[in-house]
């Protein structure tokens, strides 16, 4: 399955034109929100995690 991010993107910014103005306020929110928490996981986040998983691979001996 190949995932397009401009595509998905635009098919959001679709919605949003249909919706009306509240509703567009809480697409805003969410989309915009929803990106920083991206950012900022993987910035901060997504190492601890990784490491998390290799231990818990180690503690339990799953490959």
């Amino acid at each position: 399955m190949n995932f397009n991010l401009a595509e998905e993107i635009r098919k959001m910014l679709e919605l949003m034109d249909k919706s009306p103005r509240v509703n567009r306020f809480v697409w805003f929110v969410t989309i915009f929100g929803g990106s920083i928490f991206l950012i900022w996981l993987l910035l901060n986040g997504f190492p601890s995690v990784i490491e998390a998983l290799i231990k818990w691979q180690q503690m339990t001996g799953k490959p």
